[in-house]
């Protein structure tokens, strides 16, 4: 581009970026990242986007963190996608959850459009995963717990018929179609005592958890 004299900008930028995540080059991510600021050049929410994600695929969970916190300081808006790149980012390890989960709630903040799904929880007793990525289903099923432990009564049968099902869909991005089911079995089953599911035999996008096994978890949890 150079050589021909084509002028580098935002998008050109932050395409390479992007690219260079998907070839697992993040180190090149990063020092293209850099080079827009020595250069002048403008950062949008998709280049911090694509920064994060190449950190994540690069197991780089603390450059990650640091670009996603720059976001606030430079005053980047975050999008659905910013929060999905950085969660993913750090999803792969268990020990970061506490970070993952408040990362969660800073979302249902920033972004009140998304945390709508959450009122139909309370008015079907339904939690909607669409637009979750695998970790973020997960750290919305431990939200779900938190808020069960709330509520008082709820580790009677009767009580937790109130909480229908776990709408988990096909998952974003996902190669069989299963993966936000799996990611939610999967913490539910991580638990102590574990919690069962099963998806609904009219509707296998609809997760059930069993009530004997939450109710046994939420008398452990008391």
């Amino acid at each position: 581009m150079d050589i021909k004299g084509i002028k580098r900008d935002t998008i050109t930028y932050s395409a390479v970026i992007s690219a260079c995540g998907k070839g697992v080059k993040w180190q090149y991510a990063l020092d293209l990242f850099d080079e827009m600021e020595i250069k002048g050049i403008t950062r949008n929410t998709i280049t911090y986007n694509a920064a994060i994600t190449a950190c994540g695929r690069g197991n780089q969970c603390k450059k990650a963190l640091e670009i996603f916190m720059e976001m606030s300081e430079k005053n980047i808006p975050k999008a659905h996608g910013s929060y999905i790149a950085i969660i993913q980012a750090l999803g792969s390890d268990c020990t970061n959850n506490d970070v993952i989960d408040a990362l969660y709630e800073d979302m249902l903040t920033s972004l009140p459009d998304f945390g709508q799904r959450w009122l139909r929880l309370n008015r079907h007793g339904m939690l909607d995963l669409h637009d979750h990525s695998q970790y973020m289903a997960q750290a919305a099923t431990r939200r779900l717990l938190r808020i069960l432990q709330k509520q008082e009564g709820y580790d009677s049968p009767e009580k937790s018929s109130e909480l229908k099902c776990i709408i988990v869909g096909q998952g974003n991005d996902s190669a069989d179609g299963l993966q936000l089911l799996k990611a939610v079995q999967a913490q539910l089953e991580s638990l102590s005592p574990p919690i069962a599911s099963y998806t609904q035999s009219e509707n296998s996008g609809q997760l059930a958890l069993n009530k004997r096994d939450l109710g046994d978890w939420l008398k452990h949890k008391a």
